[in-house]
Formats: structure tokens, C-alpha cells, sequence
């Protein structure tokens, strides 16, 4: 599967080119098996809107998280893309 419209869509959300609303309702019309994981480990990354914009340091963690999650995703690896929970670090690519 073509993956392109989901890292156009995190991608637009991480450079707040477009919100994390729309980006839900746009990735819930993408849902396959395959990414069922990954989605679901994004609701915390949605859910964590208000801490980000309060905390720079949280912030930074998280769209480090969300960048390595679009990394691994552009590279088909989507093993090491259901590690991202947005919880805790991972390691650096």
C-alpha cells in the first residue's frame, strides 16, 4: 500500500499547516489493518495538544516522536513505526 496521503497528512500536522482535527477525520478514512496500531498510538499525540502548547520541552518530545514516526512510515518499516506511542523516547533513527 501507497502510504504517501498518511505522511502528507502527519507531516501538514506536525508544520501546523493543518490541524490535528482535521488530520483525525482525514487519517480515520485512511484505516487499514496494517496501520490500525499506529493510529491508535497517535491518539495520544492528538490528545496531548494542550500539554504541548503549554510545555516546549514536551512539545519537542512529542514531534520528535512524530517525526521519526513519518520516517519510518516514508521507509515502509512499519514495525519500528508501531514503537512511536508518544510516551516515552525511542531511539534516534
Amino acid at each position: 500500500m501507497n502510504y504517501q496521503t498518511v505522511i502528507v497528512l502527519l507531516e501538514n500536522m506536525l508544520n501546523q499547516k493543518k490541524s490535528i482535527r482535521f488530520t483525525v477525520i482525514e487519517l480515520t478514512k485512511l484505516l487499514t489493518p496494517e496501520l490500525e496500531e499506529i493510529f491508535s498510538n497517535l491518539e495520544h499525540y492528538f490528545a496531548d495538544e494542550d500539554i504541548r502548547t503549554k510545555e516546549t520541552e514536551y512539545k519537542d518530545f512529542q514531534n520528535n516522536e512524530l517525526r521519526k514516526l513519518i520516517h519510518y512510515i516514508k521507509v515502509g518499516n512499519l514495525e519500528k513505526a508501531n514503537q512511536i506511542s508518544f510516551l516515552q523516547a525511542t531511539p534516534n533513527i
